[in-house]
């Protein structure tokens, strides 16, 4: 079986620093693109995506994954282009999840994508101007040291959209989101420019709908488009489904992939049953779930090479085990529902706003939203009386409370209230206050609006989690693909206005009536979700010596950042309530991302990725 190594590509100035860097990253990748002078100007190993190359009479664009343009209709939309700010108009043009690298004239533009689920590291300092879809790799160029400040703000749940653009490594910065890169093309500063901001609401169901189905259904099909064999998760749930049928219409020959959960009160196999027996031509595969890895397997022997730390680390033997199942069947790309929630669930917050607007609506819909979740009327009061801009409301959360987030809280703030486990140090405290002092001084709202920001928070705190998924799988040989988290996608479900598909009485309207006609009104008409919790509570169980085990000579602990005996022993004993929460796993990811940088050496690439 061929062996995949973990993909990625640099872009260098043209100038002898980066001649020289590039020298270092030939025996890892290959030359994708020059710069005019001969020298390399992106050098990757790109097996996992389309590379689209286009030469332009004042200079060239080089698309890095999947989009629904051509070469030529590329080349013709671009052909008058002198300046790199031109080139908005074509990228919101374009359906997909890709990176961008322009160069017109004297300036190199990069750039991912709004939310940053194709995201961009670049290096600063002393050392040789870079820009990477992979912050590993620059910090191997450059020999980067770990910052406990910033690795503390990781400790919290959950992690702020601010949070996550602090560099992780010293001289290795992300890309803020909504933003794109203008270097000068021979070395210099680089400047961030904002091309993105979320789009005014303004359509209702009906008109969203159709928007959405338009946008969806193209997001799918630049990842069929070519035939081959493609796999899709088929979970019995909305998301899943959708995009299911959404691919079996498309050019690929489609294999739909279903894990029974373990728990017998589970509806998913019997809908998902249900579902592939409508979709023509396709292949149901179902996975014994005795098959399936518990949570937390094999988490003490991870050496995966991410970016940052991630909750989904914790179930990573799944998800491995899962898309290996279509590596060795042929798959080339394997489609994912993640990011459904996140996007056709949405956030009440909007409605916060909407009190001083529309009073008696913007209350009938939190009373109802309150009964749902179990908010006391106190409780819901408070809330709607809290008034406080974003920094302010950042400034009156610099010492998070201790243990999981009281599942009854309100949530109509700007973010989720971050919490702080109860095995994190004085000294990570004391940095993490620091740190959240300085995000209530200097950090912006992603937007002005407290509902949208809240939304584009929940967002980007998604896309974290599947770019993360994405690099765990990716050496299997199959990529994974999102295709809810796409650009045009994302924005075609925030120009619906909130009232028309944020709701507490149905069950993601906006996703329903995009797929009307397309899947069965009866796969339709499920408003239940299954959620997997005794798989969790049976992984704490089953693998708690390997938790503990991770303890042993903790990375964390050495920064002083955890109490390590305190975790060895909640590990030991699975049914302690200090478990409770997404906190083990933030740390679990901490810990696994840090053990991760030891490892993180420029592999050799085989001759095959040589040649791309």
């Amino acid at each position: 079986m061929r062996v995949h190594r973990d993909p990625g590509f640099v872009v260098l100035p043209d100038n002898e620093p980066g001649r020289q860097v590039a020298a270092r990253l030939l025996s890892w990748g290959a030359v994708l693109a020059t710069h005019r002078s001969g020298r390399p100007w992106i050098v990757g190993r790109c097996w996992d995506r389309p590379v689209t190359r286009v030469p332009l009479p004042h200079g060239e664009l080089v698309l890095l994954g999947h989009h629904s343009g051509t070469a030529d209709s590329l080349a013709q939309a671009a052909g008058k282009m002198r300046h790199v700010s031109e080139v908005d108009g074509l990228v919101r043009g374009l359906d997909g999840s890709f990176h961008l690298v322009a160069r017109l004239g004297d300036t190199v533009r990069v750039q991912g994508s709004a939310l940053g689920c194709t995201r961009l590291y670049y290096t600063t300092g002393e050392n040789p101007e870079m820009v990477s879809d992979r912050a590993y790799l620059l910090g191997r160029l450059t020999d980067a040291s770990v910052d406990p400040r910033a690795l503390a703000g990781h400790l919290v749940e959950p992690v702020a959209h601010w949070i996550g653009e602090r560099p992780l490594l010293r001289g290795v910065t992300p890309v803020p989101l909504g933003h794109y890169l203008a270097t000068p093309a021979h070395g210099g500063t680089p400047r961030r420019v904002r091309w993105w901001r979320p789009p005014q609401p303004h359509l209702g169901l009906a008109d969203g709908a159709a928007l959405l189905r338009e946008r969806l259904t193209a997001a799918v099909g630049t990842r069929t488009a070519g035939g081959g064999l493609v796999s899709s998760e088929l979970s019995g749930g909305y998301d899943s489904t959708s995009l299911g049928f959404l691919a079996a219409r498309g050019e690929a020959r489609l294999i739909v992939h279903t894990v029974p959960i373990r728990e017998t009160t589970s509806e998913d196999l019997s809908w998902a049953t249900i579902a592939a027996g409508e979709m023509a031509g396709v292949e149901h595969d179902i996975m014994p779930a005795d098959d399936m890895p518990l949570v937390y397997a094999g988490v003490s022997e991870v050496h995966d090479r991410l970016d940052e730390p991630s909750t989904a680390i914790a179930s990573r033997a799944r998800v491995v085990a899962m898309v290996r199942r279509f590596a060795e069947r042929g798959s080339r790309v394997h489609l994912t529902g993640h990011g459904g929630d996140h996007l056709f669930i949405g956030v009440p917050t909007h409605f916060h706003g909407q009190l001083a607007v529309r009073p008696v609506e913007a209350f009938r819909r939190l009373r109802a939203f309150a009964a749902l979740f179990g908010w006391s009327n106190t409780a819901l009061a408070r809330a709607m009386a809290d008034r406080r801009d974003y920094r302010r409301w950042c400034a009156g959360h610099i010492n998070p409370a201790v243990g999981p987030l009281d599942i009854r809280t309100p949530l109509l703030g700007w973010m989720i209230p971050p919490t702080v486990p109860p095995w994190v140090t004085r000294e990570g405290r004391r940095l993490l206050g620091g740190l959240l002092r300085e995000m209530g001084r200097d950090s912006s709202p992603l937007s002005p609006d407290r509902g949208m920001h809240a939304e584009l928070e929940s967002l980007s705190d998604g896309v974290r989690l599947v770019r993360a998924m994405n690099h765990m799988v990716v050496n299997t040989g199959v990529p994974a693909a999102m295709p809810y988290f796409d650009d045009r996608v994302v924005e075609a479900v925030l120009r619906v206005r909130p009232e028309a598909r944020v709701t507490p009485w149905t069950y993601k309207p906006l996703l329903g009536a995009a797929m009307r006609g397309i899947v069965p009104d009866r796969v339709l008409s499920r408003s239940s979700k299954d959620r997997g919790s005794l798989d969790l509570a049976r992984g704490l169980r089953v693998h708690r010596d390997e938790l503990a085990s991770l303890w042993e000579n903790s990375r964390l602990g050495e920064l002083g950042l955890v109490d390590a005996r305190m975790l060895r022993d909640l590990a030991v004993n699975p049914s302690t309530p200090g478990l409770d929460g997404g906190s083990l796993d933030s740390t679990i990811g901490c810990e696994v991302w840090l053990r991760g940088l030891e490892a993180a050496e420029l592999q050799p690439a085989e001759s095959a990725a040589r040649r791309m």
